[in-house]
């Protein structure tokens, strides 16, 4: 059975299910010594950060400004930050929380209950102005409501183990599967006033405390087989480790008990101290690859990848605490559980004593931090304003923007096959297979018609061995290897080369990974005007169309040279590049990142532009479908070298959006809107494809410019459809079957099922050579049926049915045709066509 479509013009309607959050906020305009204005704001430093329920909460610490006439001032409120809109530093608006009963304090240990909405801060430092703090033996909890909160004390009863506890400041904590861990730290008359030998003595402490968030127990497990104290350090759970997760030790300084924290040894990134907490044990590892340099106060985080891979960033610190301290700015990550370490390109501003979170999917917010631990420290003014700073984790750059927006970008992505271009003065180029997340760039291009240069079986070997990047290779190629290396990027990927030409097995799975291939990329070049690999992308700039010598007239002015040329007429709309033709580069364009954010772009409103990643978050769903439809229209014009890839040229993008909404993927479109968009039609002649695409119902069976109904916005942004479904129509069910893996790729069969009214239809003329009047059989008076047939007229005496599906609303049809009601349907063939 095949279905020609009708006319209809309809769209989903618009819902806008944006949550709306009301915020209570005191706003500072002027600034305070607590919280001060951007312009006066110097440094803040010593304080810890947590997330929990779309916010980013800074808690402790110290703070400098221009209006504060001391080296610093403790801060003795709670701040958070919403993460449900965007911001950047010098936007972001800071909600204050009081204390209550919890003390103003240091680098406490924060620890996460999500299903209690709790925080509970344990351990600390009273600041210099604050040594009262020390008396203060309390485990304190933040009771989480929205962006206000209550501080109180949570101590458990007639628990002798935790009466006995010292307070300590500087330990590695982390919370992992309802349980908060604190390994180490020291003590000294600031932290608890139990420490009475000396107003600065620090005493380094062994154990790991844990406070089970359920139960309310303390234990304190030995440390006998570290054989050493630590403090300054930093620790991280991994989740997917084990019943209770694996903890991650790494960092700070070290000493064996019983000591000074003077007498310590910096702790190397070589080894990796870990335990685990359901078998109790400790272990070492030792890393590979080049470590970081040792430090303290530090800050890490840690991002869960696939396929039980973990990742670990940290970011600063200080070598050691003395006359002769240093701080750093670099990034490293060390990736599980290969447990390698490798170091990222761009630095950040030198600091210590700062915190970082996993804020958003994909980007890491460093705040506060100082680069000098003495008086100097504090009166640099911060680079970062209001000292935050973000990292985006794929493209590891730093950035003032927090991109509410931006989803999980597959930040542990690896792609199967990359090419190394190596350096400037490197001839080989290999093709290599990482077994670790690399930075790469990738290349959107056309093949063109000469001879392909690819990979294959016959010579997967010599591409692995390394070939001349300048010998027999397109200048496509040779010109995306040069910017390649200029950006000092070593690795490149070149769809024709990393996937093996002619193993449809390879080429179906790495198909299925396209989206991750362009999201994950640290930039996408396109070869726009390209339509041939052998044509390249690099060329001479055009020269200037004036040159001025501009003459000085005064004793002090200096003469200049100015080149002058044509500005282009922006109301006129450019020509499509040969790139903008192909249909494989559609993906590539709306995957790639925005040169801007970072953000992948997907697909934007075609007609104010917006992401729809923005309309994904703002869950205004039926929006997002409507694009995709839009973005279908431009596919559908492109071209493609081999029919079937119709579909398998989209999965990188349907395999993206099934993932983000709760929708059903339906040949390309999508089976929750599948009655606004069943009744698509060619605005063209169609072609019947030679081999099988997919079903007859769907816009991807015919090989035509494709046109789907579509409704309007009022003035109030309202959506108006142009159609209404009919009651008696009813879509049952659906099923589809791939040749291969993928779900969003080759169709090998399926099935539709419907259920509506169907009425006959008698000849009456032919309208034209796609168009032709009906009689409808059941209805005695002169109505007629005007069908645009997809493929031409019908064989002769070939029995017709019209399947009705939509009318015009009332309210719509009233005006323009007041004595008329429009019935709009699909034609039915006989099987067998």
């Amino acid at each position: 059975m095949r279905w020609p479509t009708g006319k209809l013009t309809v769209v989903s309607c618009l819902a806008s299910l944006c949550r709306a959050a009301k915020i209570e906020t005191r706003q500072r305009t002027k600034g305070s010594t607590q919280l001060p204005a951007n312009d006066d704001f110097l440094r803040r430093s010593g304080l810890s950060v947590a997330v929990l329920d779309d916010y980013v909460y800074i808690e402790g610490g110290e703070v400098n400004s221009e209006l504060d006439e001391s080296r610093s001032t403790a801060v003795s409120l709670t701040l958070s930050i919403p993460l449900e809109e965007s911001w950047t530093n010098d936007t972001v608006v800071f909600m204050e929380s009081e204390k209550g009963p919890a003390p103003y304090l240091k680098q406490p240990a924060l620890w996460i209950d999500e299903e209690r909405s709790v925080i509970y801060s344990w351990g600390g430092q009273g600041s210099y102005k604050n040594t009262s703090a020390a008396g203060d033996h309390h485990l304190y909890a933040f009771e989480a409501d929205d962006v206000k909160g209550s501080w109180s004390t949570h101590d458990p009863e007639d628990d002798t183990l935790f009466s006995s506890l010292y307070r300590t400041v500087r330990g590695a904590y982390t919370t992992c599967h309802g349980a908060g861990y604190y390994l180490g730290g020291y003590g000294e008359s600031r932290t608890d006033e139990r420490f009475t030998d000396g107003s600065y003595v620090e005493r380094p402490l062994d154990g790991l405390l844990t406070y089970n968030f359920t139960t309310e127990k303390w234990t304190n497990d030995s440390t006998k087989a570290l054989d050493y104290a630590t403090w300054s350090g930093r620790a991280t759970c991994i989740p997917s480790i084990g019943a209770s997760g694996l903890l991650v030790f790494m960092g700070g300084a070290k000493v064996k008990m019983p000591a000074f924290r003077n007498a310590s040894e910096p702790v190397s990134f070589t080894n990796i101290t870990s335990f685990d907490p359901s078998s109790k044990a400790w272990y070492y590892q030792r890393t590979s690859g080049v470590s970081p340099d040792p430090r303290i106060d530090f800050c890490s985080m840690g991002v869960q990848g696939q396929n039980n891979t973990y990742e670990i960033f940290i970011y600063g610190g200080w070598n050691i605490w003395n006359d002769k301290t240093k701080a750093f700015g670099d990034v490293w990550v060390l990736s599980l559980p290969a447990f390698k370490w490798f170091k990222a390109d761009i630095d950040g501003p030198k600091r210590g004593m700062h915190g970082c979170a996993l804020i958003g999917k994909r980007q890491m917010v460093s705040i506060g931090g100082n680069n000098w631990g003495k008086d100097e420290g504090w009166i640099d003014k911060d680079p970062w304003t209001q000292g935050i700073g973000i990292l985006d984790l794929p493209s590891m750059a730093w950035s003032s923007e927090y991109d509410a927006d931006a989803e999980n970008d597959n930040t542990n992505f690896i792609p199967t096959r990359v090419l190394d271009v190596g350096r400037t003065d490197t001839d080989l180029v290999k093709l290599v297979e990482p077994a670790e997340r690399v930075k790469y760039v990738a290349l959107s291009h056309c093949w063109g018609t000469s001879e392909p240069f690819t990979t294959t079986y016959a010579t997967i070997g010599d591409r692995k061995a390394g070939f001349p990047f300048e010998l027999n290779i397109p200048k496509t190629f040779q010109d995306a290897i040069k910017v390649t290396r200029k950006l000092g990027v070593r690795y490149l990927w070149i769809d024709s080369l990393c996937i093996i030409q002619g193993d449809v097995a390879d080429w179906e799975r790495e198909a299925s990974r396209m989206a991750g291939v362009y999201r994950s990329a640290f930039l996408t070049i396109g070869a726009l005007n390209a339509s041939d690999d052998q044509e390249g992308f690099l060329t001479y700039r055009k020269l200037p169309d004036w040159e001025l010598n501009v003459l000085a007239t005064g004793s002090d002015e200096k003469s200049t040279h100015v080149y002058l040329r044509r500005r282009e007429d922006r109301y006129i709309v450019p020509a499509k590049f040969p790139l903008d033709t192909r249909s494989w580069t559609l993906q590539e364009k709306y995957l790639k990142r925005d040169a801007k954010n970072k953000n992948p772009l997907i697909i934007r409103d075609h007609q104010n532009g917006t992401p729809v990643l923005s309309l994904l978050r703002s869950r205004i769903i039926e929006r997002v479908f409507s694009e995709w439809y839009h973005m279908i229209k431009d596919y559908s014009t492109r071209k493609l070298s081999v029919d079937t890839d119709r579909l398998p040229a989209l999965t990188g993008l349907a395999s993206y959006l099934a993932g983000h909404c709760d929708r059903n993927y339906c040949a390309d479109m999508w089976w929750q809107d599948i009655s606004q968009v069943f009744c698509w039609r060619p605005s063209t002649i169609a072609r019947v494809p030679h081999r099988y695409i997919a079903l007859s119902w769907s816009w991807a069976s015919l090989i035509c410019y494709v046109e789907f109904p579509f409704g309007f916005y009022d003035l109030q942004d309202h959506w108006l459809d142009s159609t209404k479904p009919l009651s008696s129509v009813r879509y049952l069910d659906y099923y589809l079957q791939t040749k291969g893996p993928d779900k969003f790729g080759q169709l090998s069969r399926g099935w539709l099922l419907v259920e509506g009214i169907a009425v006959g239809l008698v000849e009456m003329n032919q309208g034209g050579e796609t168009k032709q009047n009906f009689r409808l059989q059941c209805i005695a008076d002169m109505h007629t049926a005007t069908v645009e047939f997809d493929l031409g007229q019908p064989k002769n005496n070939q029995a017709l049915g019209l399947l009705l599906m939509r009318s015009e609303p009332s309210e719509y049809s009233k005006e323009l045709y007041p004595d008329t009601i429009r019935l709009l349907g699909l034609i039915i063939e006989e099987p067998g066509e």
